[in-house]
């Protein structure tokens, strides 16, 4: 792969040895789970441009979306391949980058927070307008209640009889 100036990193591996070339030079994926790490893994990788995406980088994607490598196992080098052997001295994988990782949180909590936002203050928007209605059909009722009063009045004092002369 190196030879052909394909990346030989983790990702990349999984990714060719997850594909299958059909006759009209088409890559196929060979089963559904395969296909949704794989989309996982480009979500990440459209985050930044290609140049920008180092073998760091495209580890950190790998971790993220595979999950830590399990107690003395490598994904992707097969058995008997130790993570010092992979990653150096260090024997672990290198460090995901924890500001990325909060930061991408902090995305996400925050386009919650925005949806949430929007979505009572549209609520708000519409108890307020129910509300003037209300009110003015209070108002008006109020007027019509106080017309009423003195149309009463104005009624018994034309239907009272008048005082009699004895």
């Amino acid at each position: 792969m190196e030879e052909k100036g394909e990346k030989t990193d983790r990702l990349s591996l999984f990714m060719q040895t997850r594909k299958k070339k059909k006759k009209n030079e088409d890559e196929e994926v060979f089963d559904y789970e395969s296909a949704n790490i794989i989309n996982q893994f480009n979500q990440y990788l459209e985050e930044r441009e290609e140049y920008e995406q180092d073998k760091d980088y495209r580890e950190e994607v790998f971790t993220k979306v595979m999950g830590p490598d399990g107690h003395g196992r490598v994904r992707m080098y097969g058995t008997g391949i130790t993570l010092s052997q992979v990653f150096g001295q260090s024997s672990r994988v290198p460090d995901i980058d924890e500001n990325s990782i909060r930061e991408e949180l902090e995305r996400q909590y925050q386009s919650q927070i925005d949806d949430l936002k929007s979505h009572y203050e549209s609520k708000l928007g519409d108890l307020q307008s129910k509300y003037e209605d209300l009110s003015s059909q209070i108002h008006v009722m109020k007027a019509l209640v106080s017309k009423l009063t003195q149309l009463k009045v104005e009624v018994n004092r034309c239907i009272k009889p008048a005082p009699t002369k004895t």
